[in-house]
């Protein structure tokens, strides 16, 4: 077992933008504190997935790394649900559907759901979990950076089920308080209005008012998630700038629970055309958490798409959806994202999304036409609209 967490932690490390010191001394006290405790996209057959960035939205996120650029009720603001722009009536069928849960209060005694370190303790609060994607926020106690400083972990590692391949792409970073709505900051998780600074930059709020900060962790499997054991290893706590790493706080700390996750799924086969295009969207599947789509390509697309150095030059972009009452989401995007050829003349895009849905009330998919001009946002003459009913 030590073995196989060695060789995994080892292997992740490349994507660490760390010294090769400190590199060493994240895998050797993950391993002690594993110990203690008792890659990137899913290869394709055609061709490999590739990141997709969220169009919009000056956010950033490593991947593999650290952030750069009854606590639950009572700070639900400051966890997923603000996030996931979620209604009381999702939350609650979120919960009996078992697409929400709490790790901590559901911890078997086999299971690891909040570890301290040198002060700091770190808690997983909440997950929400379909098939193939999990959304994970950790309450951390024992730190607060000063004011206007980004909180950072120096090292992040996750697999499921001591499975190395299972994890195909991941995100990380600590909760800002900021309310994402149309690709752009619109307020604060309170209701507040956005704030700047005196060089006109947004002011974050990173510390809730209890103290305690939130770090969220997004998760892409290439095999079904529900029912596996999850493991999060973090190391190091400090502050972020310019993508450089300012430990504060040494230590390490290591979870492991089983998921729980809802496996509710509407799939349609709409064999419907992206406009002139050539592609032709052939099946959708749509989660409360994330889409899906598989286009059949024309023969001239195939071959332009093995010769392109962005799918995008080729294929459209898949971006949301519309709701039966006319309502567009264009800007969905949440991460982690992939795409790739599947098969013969077949492209296959796949993302989480950053709000709830509800699959039976969508009555199309969204494709990137063109950008729009200047400071406008996305409208339908920039989207390919494609009806999921014939």
């Amino acid at each position: 077992m030590r073995d196989d967490l060695e060789q995994w932690l080892r292997g992740s490390m490349d994507t660490v933008r760390l010294s090769g010191a400190a590199k060493q001394r994240l895998t050797d006290d993950i391993l002690k504190q594993a110990a203690r405790q008792g890659k990137d996209e899913h290869k394709m057959k055609k061709r490999r997935f590739k990141k997709v960035l969220l169009l919009g939205l000056a956010a950033a996120l490593v991947i593999g790394a650290m952030s750069v650029g009854a606590a639950y009720l009572v700070n639900r603001a400051r966890t997923l649900e603000a996030e996931l722009h979620m209604t009381d009536e999702q939350r609650q069928r979120a919960q009996e559907s078992e697409l929400s849960s709490l790790p901590d209060a559901q911890r078997t005694a086999d299971e690891v759901t909040s570890a301290t370190g040198n002060g700091v303790t770190v808690t997983a609060e909440q997950a929400i979990v379909d098939n193939y994607y999990a959304m994970l926020s950790f309450r951390v106690d024992g730190y607060s950076p000063e004011d206007g400083k980004e909180p950072a972990f120096g090292g992040c590692a996750v697999r499921v089920s001591g499975d190395s391949e299972a994890v195909t792409a991941w995100s990380a970073g600590f909760y800002d308080g900021v309310v994402v709505e149309n690709g752009r900051a619109a307020r604060y998780d309170d209701g507040s209005p956005l704030e700047y600074g005196a060089d006109g930059g947004l002011l974050f709020r990173y510390v809730s008012e209890d103290g305690s900060l939130h770090y969220h962790i997004d998760v892409s499997a290439q095999e079904p998630l529900i029912g596996k054991t999850l493991e999060v290893f973090l190391q190091d706590i400090g502050t972020a700038w310019k993508a450089e790493f300012y430990p504060e706080i040494k230590g390490a700390w290591a979870l492991k629970w089983t998921v729980r996750g809802s496996d509710e799924i509407r799939t349609v086969y709409p064999e419907q055309p992206l406009g002139d295009t050539g592609a032709v969207l052939t099946e959708a599947n749509i989660s409360p958490i994330s889409l899906r789509a598989v286009c059949r390509l024309s023969d001239e697309m195939s071959d332009a798409l093995k010769n392109a150095i962005d799918d995008d030059e080729v294929i459209p972009r898949l971006l949301g959806v519309r709701m039966k009452d006319g309502t567009l989401y264009p800007y969905l995007y949440k991460g982690p994202g992939a795409g790739g050829s599947p098969g013969e003349n077949l492209y296959e895009t796949r993302f989480a999304v950053d709000r709830i849905l509800e699959p039976q009330d969508i009555d199309a998919f969204l494709f990137l036409k063109s950008y729009p001009k200047g400071e406008e946002t996305l409208s339908a003459d920039n989207l390919y609209i494609v009806p999921l009913d014939g």
